[in-house]
């Protein structure tokens, strides 16, 4: 199996998981912004750490601006609006509104030359992003897109928005860096953005009396959900487009329904069988207007 597909398959196995952990850590003991410098400033220092295991690539002068705007979009709007949207929304309707992103991602690298609008990218987003629709209402119980959500949807959408022309801006930075530099630098300018949020939301945080299972919590979100998750996912950007790396957000909620089934609190469905096989189906069908291969780094 080719390694970017590899790649993107964990990073939406650390993101499906953490809709729960992210709620189980906010708005208690963190608000959403301590959080966010907490996953700012650990990554800084765990991609600078990779990067220093490595020859120190130079930044072409013209690239500092990508590189900064590549931060703004990508650290400070993308984490600050999906947290604090997902703490005045619920999990299900999060996960909804994210599954624009993928239009989006096509939308904007089409508009910037980055890839074309084939018939069978279209077809294969609308099967895909149709199958988890379904799957994700099926775990719906009750109103679904309460009015008092509204505003915390809004910045999940806002989000999804901002995340997508991030992976269309730093797309043309792989071309010439590796990852670990490219990230390196995108939190290098990310860290004191966040933190100018969140320092003073966390000096109001009684650290001390944080329970270990919180710490855990904390532990995945900066380490899986950020450092790892941001690395594969660039990782795959080196190799294939950045419509298909969006695309693979439709995995979230298919895996959070296999995981459940074989936790036992989920049971096989003629929903789940059936919304999987038009994910998988779409995907292909986008992965096959490319040339998919892995390239040393």
């Amino acid at each position: 199996m080719n390694l970017a597909v590899i790649a993107l398959l964990a990073v939406n196995i650390l993101h499906g998981i953490n809709y729960a952990v992210a709620k189980f850590i906010m708005p208690v003991p963190f608000n959403p912004t301590g959080i966010i410098f907490m996953r700012s400033a650990g990554a800084f220092v765990l991609f600078w750490l990779l990067a220093f295991t490595r020859p120190i690539e130079r930044i072409d002068p013209k690239d500092w601006i990508r590189l900064f705007l590549c931060s703004l979009f990508g650290v400070l709007l993308n984490q600050t609006l999906f947290f604090e949207g997902l703490n005045r929304s619920s999990p299900v309707e999060s996960a909804l509104v994210m599954t624009i992103s993928p239009i989006l991602v096509l939308l904007f690298s089409a508009g910037v030359g980055l890839e074309k609008m084939q018939k069978t990218k279209w077809i294969g987003i609308l099967l895909s992003g149709g199958g988890a629709v379904a799957l994700i209402l099926q775990r719906q119980q009750g109103v679904l897109f309460s009015q008092s959500h509204g505003f915390g949807n809004l910045l999940v959408l806002i989000n999804a928005a901002s995340f997508s022309v991030f992976l269309v801006m730093v797309k043309p930075l792989m071309k010439r860096y590796s990852p670990i530099t490219v990230l390196a630098w995108v939190f290098t300018f990310g860290m004191p953005m966040t933190g100018i949020l969140g320092l003073p939301d966390l000096a109001k945080t009684h650290l001390a009396a944080i329970r270990p299972q919180v710490w855990w919590a904390v532990a995945y979100v900066v380490i899986g959900v950020t450092f790892l998750a941001y690395l594969l996912n660039i990782y795959a950007l080196k190799r294939v487009n950045a419509s298909l790396v969006s695309a693979f957000i439709y995995l979230q909620p298919l895996l959070a329904g296999v995981i459940q089934l074989f936790l036992g609190d989920f049971v096989m469905s003629f929903t789940l069988l059936t919304a999987g096989i038009f994910i998988f189906v779409g995907l292909f069908l986008m992965t096959i207007e490319q040339k998919v291969k892995d390239v040393p780094n």
